[in-house]
């Protein structure tokens, strides 16, 4: 999305994960277990995701493999934004 935007990623490696509805709600996808996994073993530092189960998904991966990964619950584009600022 950046790169579409002609804007560069001034933040590093991050993950998105999520569906995106018709009026732009980030909503719940499957998975998000074996994505934190992956994440964590890869050193991404931040993990973007659907509010609620996966959040909760993602929080548990996180401290099973006690690692210091930034999950960032999400329910609309604009909150990957807000991160950043």
């Amino acid at each position: 999305m950046l790169k579409k935007k002609g804007i560069p990623n001034e933040h590093g490696e991050f993950v998105i994960t999520g569906a995106i509805d018709l009026e732009g709600n980030i909503t719940s996808v499957g998975g998000v277990k074996a994505k934190t996994y992956l994440a964590i073993k890869n050193s991404v530092p931040v993990i973007f995701l659907p509010k609620g189960m996966n959040y909760s998904e993602a929080k548990l991966m996180k401290r099973l493999m006690k690692s210091n990964i930034d999950i960032v619950p999400i329910q609309k584009l604009g909150d990957i934004e807000a991160y950043w600022k």
